[in-house]
């Protein structure tokens, strides 16, 4: 068994974020863009096979963070990205991203990001409201298919 420390936007912050605070900042991005953003991540770090590599975790970090985050993060070798947080991270976009402009939609300012990812770690635990249910049957069909309930990696706070 391999054990995994995650960092969360608690350590980093000081502070829990609530759900309504997490949906309100997705609520900023383009959703392709956000989609995108997370499947490239999950490619990636392949967690399909759970062959991820420190230096693909070190490249996703040294982009979605400014340099001292992202230093203080690699320093401490904790972990910011894991399959469960994707996965439901990538159900929220679906629910409360908007899409901005033409495909495939508005650049996404990733210094920015990091701490959304951390966000989830928090949030991905509490319970999920009665979903309202997107205008788009697409978006229907992949939060009735998307799994955000699996086996999840222990967050161990550091």
């Amino acid at each position: 068994m391999r054990i995994e420390t995650f960092i969360t936007y608690r350590n980093l912050r000081g502070a829990v974020p609530t759900s309504e605070e997490f949906r309100a900042r997705l609520s900023f991005y383009d959703r392709r863009q956000m989609l995108w953003l997370c499947a490239a991540i999950s490619f990636s770090l392949d967690f399909v096979v759970g062959a991820h590599t420190v230096e693909a975790h070190s490249s996703w970090v040294r982009r979605l963070f400014p340099t001292p985050e992202a230093e203080w993060i690699l320093r401490n070798k904790v972990n910011v990205f894991h399959r469960h947080q994707l996965l439901f991270l990538m159900q929220e976009v679906a629910r409360f991203c908007p899409e901005f402009g033409d495909p495939p939609g508005t650049e996404l300012p990733l210094r920015e990001l990091g701490e959304l990812f951390l966000m989830a770690n928090d949030v991905l635990n509490t319970p999920i409201p009665e979903p309202s249910a997107p205008n788009d049957s697409s978006l229907q069909l992949i939060l009735m298919l998307l799994p955000s309930l699996e086996d999840v990696p222990s967050i161990v706070e550091s």
